[in-house]
């Protein structure tokens, strides 16, 4: 089955579901992101779990876009996150896709009084412009890497989004982020060394003109 569909819109709650969360059969009430066809939820010992089209069998049910929505809701859902060098932090009033000046950021929510920002990467990764954006204006934004568990469960998608640090990156979180991420590379490093010492014969070479 190359294209397993394990996230599907839940109509009762209006939210996503994992097929892990789903009751099963037609008593899931989901239908699919892409086609908004209805699904039934395939739960047998033999098959993998999944969500299955109960009449368009050709659509491939959009699972990129589904697992982006999937993993907003779960910052939405809860109030704690691990992130790299700042460790476990605890947000509050989490909204997803409110506007923010000229930009819409994933998710937002408040730390310590300040606004924070959370983007889910999926297919595409967070635009220069927007990084940016978060950077120039001293924005608390960090993005979550979801790139390769699409076909993963639950559990597993929920600790990545949450508790999981390798697949995270902070864009802006205190100025010393910046200094991190702005260190000069070899390459710069070696043609500033190279320009001192041309600095330093031509110092040489006026002094001993001069005597």
């Amino acid at each position: 089955m190359p294209n397993i569909v394990k996230i599907a819109f839940h109509l009762p709650t209006q939210k996503f579901i994992h097929i892990d969360n789903a009751s099963n059969g037609l008593s899931c009430e989901c239908i699919c992101l892409k086609c908004n066809e209805r699904l039934e939820a395939i739960q047998g010992k033999i098959k993998t779990k999944h969500f299955r089209h109960y009449t368009n069998l050709n659509c491939e049910g959009s699972q990129e876009s589904a697992l982006h929505e999937l993993g907003k809701q779960i910052l939405v859902d809860n109030y704690q996150i691990t992130i790299p060098k700042y460790g476990i932090i605890n947000y509050s009033n989490p909204v997803a896709e409110k506007r923010l000046e000229t930009k819409r950021p994933d998710v937002s929510a408040i730390f310590e009084g300040q606004q924070i920002f959370f983007e889910i990467f999926v297919s595409h990764a967070v635009d220069s412009s927007k990084k940016e954006f978060f950077i120039e204006k001293k924005y608390k934004s960090v993005e979550i890497d979801l790139s390769n568990c699409k076909t993963t469960s639950f559990k597993e998608i929920k600790r990545l989004v949450l508790e999981e640090l390798y697949n995270k990156k902070v864009f802006y979180w205190t100025d010393d982020t910046i200094i991190e991420t702005e260190k000069p590379n070899d390459n710069n490093q070696i043609l500033q060394l190279i320009l001192g010492i041309f600095a330093f014969i031509g110092l040489v070479r006026l002094f001993s003109k001069r005597r």
